[in-house]
């Protein structure tokens, strides 16, 4: 029989990544360079502001609305290119 070396967690991958951001959970400086860049594309592109996971709703949809507007802008050149 095998022994559990990790416990089973039901973050999401957003989840974990504003848990890094806040310094709740602490990610190995050696997978960093793995996972890091793809989810802070995934936030940005989500237009999920740092720290959005302990924010009152209202200060979220303010900063939100915010970066929705970098990412349609961004698309919109994109398109225009």
């Amino acid at each position: 029989m095998t022994e559990t070396l990790f416990k089973e967690v039901g973050y999401s991958r957003l989840g974990l990544v504003n848990e890094i951001e806040m310094g709740d959970i602490g990610l190995p400086g050696i997978q960093r360079s793995f996972v890091w860049i793809s989810n802070i594309k995934e936030r940005d592109l989500h237009a999920l502001p740092p720290g959005w996971g302990k924010m009152e709703y209202h200060e979220f949809i303010d900063a939100r609305r915010k970066l929705m507007a970098k990412v349609i802008r961004s698309g919109f050149d994109k398109l225009c290119e």
